[in-house]
């Protein structure tokens, strides 16, 4: 494979941890503040009306120190700063592959230059490389498919499917889990 298209194709994999990276930000800031907010309003809707469970306040303890102890990790996840390193990365290999299309481009020092960048923050996961190939091929007019390097497999596409289909569940698991406890322990 030529530089220019590892370049590339680096390029679209960051490009798909960045977006990784901020979607988990997002969901991880909204689902904090929905459970939250859901033990603030529990625990006064407990106050209002007793619980005939005998296992209210423990839940609700529990519950709060889970929210704490899930804030902490997920603020030490660092998911904002990681994926602007990542954004500065794809960006210096846009100049990189810009470089590497003039006809008298130096590839030894384009080399270099590339591998110094790849240091600069961490790499990609094997499903951000997945999700580029199969972005690039299905947002690609067909009359213009031609023109890619690389092409989903069979296996890419179900990977792909399987990592999108399993976000939703857990993300719609994490919303629907305190609606759960409420309706278990009344």
């Amino acid at each position: 494979m030529s530089l220019s298209d590892r370049v590339w194709w680096t390029k679209k994999s960051r490009t798909q941890a960045e977006k990784r990276l901020l979607s988990n930000d997002f969901y991880s800031q909204v689902i904090l503040l929905w459970y939250s907010i859901f033990l603030v309003f529990y625990s006064i809707y407990g106050l209002k009306s007793a619980s005939e469970s005998q296992l209210f306040s423990v839940v609700m303890v529990a519950l709060s120190v889970l929210v704490l102890c899930a804030t902490l990790f997920v603020s030490n996840r660092s998911f904002k700063e990681r994926s602007m390193l990542i954004k500065q990365c794809y960006e210096q290999l846009s100049i990189i592959y810009n470089k590497s299309s003039k006809p008298n481009y130096n590839e030894c020092d384009l080399e270099i230059e590339y591998q110094n960048i790849l240091s600069i923050c961490e790499n990609h996961k094997d499903i951000d490389y997945k999700c580029a190939v199969f972005n690039e091929y299905y947002c690609t007019p067909k009359a213009k498919r031609d023109g890619l390097t690389k092409t989903p497999t069979c296996v890419i596409n179900i990977n792909v499917l399987f990592y999108y289909l399993f976000r939703c569940i857990v993300v719609m698991f994490l919303f629907v889990f305190p609606i759960g406890i409420f309706c278990f322990l009344r």
